[in-house]
């Protein structure tokens, strides 16, 4: 063990992001705005397959890998991979992770998507945005093809 992993994992440091309604504190300012969710009652993270709402990502991937209703369900599913029933000769199911890289790594490496085409389609956090808005219409992504045209028309 690193002397600089020992000072920053096991030592006491000071923790200068500190809850203003509790004592919660840490010295990872992303471990602060995670637990400012707790006060709030936001529920940012949604399931894909019912009603479920939550305050952090993990706690969404156990309901979706844990929960019986969601049996062989994904957090992320591929909507570009051929579903079963149109592909039955092969069997092969569409593509599905519980973890955001791997999807996002699958739609740029399978489907060609760049990372700004992802982004566009997918958000920044990974959350399929099925309408992007621009200007004053909606547009429908529901193709590699239409994503393509509607980066294009932005681009210009």
């Amino acid at each position: 063990m690193s002397i600089v992993h020992a000072l920053f994992r096991h030592e006491e440091l000071e923790k200068k992001y500190k809850c203003d309604q509790c004592d919660f504190a840490t010295h990872i300012p992303g471990h602060l705005r995670r637990h400012l969710l707790v006060h709030s009652g936001s529920k940012p993270f949604s399931c894909p397959h019912c009603d479920y709402s939550c305050n952090n990502i993990e706690n969404l991937r156990k309901h979706v890998i844990s929960t019986a209703k969601h049996k062989g369900k994904f957090l992320y599913e591929c909507k570009f991979c051929p579903s079963v029933a149109a592909n039955e000769a092969s069997s092969t199911p569409p593509y599905g992770t519980n973890f955001q890289k791997e999807f996002k790594d699958h739609l740029q490496h399978s489907h060609k998507l760049t990372p700004e085409e992802v982004k566009i389609m997918y958000g920044s956090n990974g959350k399929n945005v099925s309408r992007q808005s621009s200007g004053s219409c909606v547009l429908f992504l529901y193709t590699v093809a239409n994503l393509r045209r509607a980066f294009r028309s932005r681009m210009v």
